[in-house]
């Protein structure tokens, strides 16, 4: 799934969710998943914190900025 980090998915808490839903439905545990989301709120930076969505959903989510692209 391809998000756009300049629109309003791009919210982190948005992303988190959309990860969420991705882990569950491909079969992580919920300590998995509440390991990636305390990792997140827990990191330095929004980058920081978007690699460990896109590592935790093993590239399940493409992040992207439109600005840039």
């Amino acid at each position: 799934m391809r998000i756009d980090i300049s629109g309003p998915d791009g919210n982190i808490f948005a992303i988190v969710g959309i990860a969420k839903q991705i882990m569950k439905r491909s079969g992580r545990t919920l300590g998995e998943i509440n390991k990636m989301t305390s990792d997140v709120f827990s990191s330095d930076n929004y980058e920081s914190a978007c690699k460990i969505v896109v590592d935790a959903t093993k590239g399940a989510i493409e992040l992207y900025d439109s600005n840039k692209d």
